[in-house]
């Protein structure tokens, strides 16, 4: 009974050596033929299926478009508002640039005006009169155009 046993064990290896066999020749192939281990057998004929696919690839394209169209509106939107913030920061830099100068003819208007008019030594009283001189001046101004004005129509 020992020798009939004995050739089914040596078949039994023979056959596992022989699958492993077979199964390293069909990695080699699918390797050979570059078909993806999540490749499925069959599955080309199923045409639900590939309907599904189908669908399911033109859906991940049209996110993906819908995400690009909505990156570049942003992107475009970014680059206004820092445009905006450069023309606000040139304006702001443009108006403290003339605010000096404009507050130097100022000084000079109030300290000759001060000079003029009594002086009393309160600060008070000196920025009210440097706020009249500037109304007088505008006062003055105004005047000397409609004399021009007037003067103009009569030649």
């Amino acid at each position: 009974m020992k020798l009939k046993e004995a050739p089914t064990l040596i078949n039994a290896k023979e056959s596992h050596q022989a699958a492993l066999a077979k199964e390293r020749h069909m990695q080699k192939l699918k390797d050979a033929l570059k078909i993806s281990d999540k490749h499925e057998f069959g599955a080309a004929f199923d045409l639900e299926l590939q309907e599904q696919k189908r669908l399911q690839k033109l859906a991940e394209r049209e996110k993906l478009r819908k995400e690009k169209k909505r990156a570049k509106k942003e992107a475009a939107r970014a680059k206004e508002r820092e445009e905006v913030q450069r023309e606000l920061n040139m304006v702001k830099k443009a108006e403290a640039q003339a605010l000096p100068e404009e507050g130097k003819v100022r000084n000079k208007r109030s300290r000759s005006s001060s000079s003029s008019s009594s002086s009393s030594g309160s600060s008070s009283q000196s920025s009210s009169s440097s706020s009249s001189s500037s109304e007088s001046d505008k006062g003055r101004n105004k005047r000397r155009s409609d004399d021009h004005n007037h003067h103009s129509s009569r030649r």
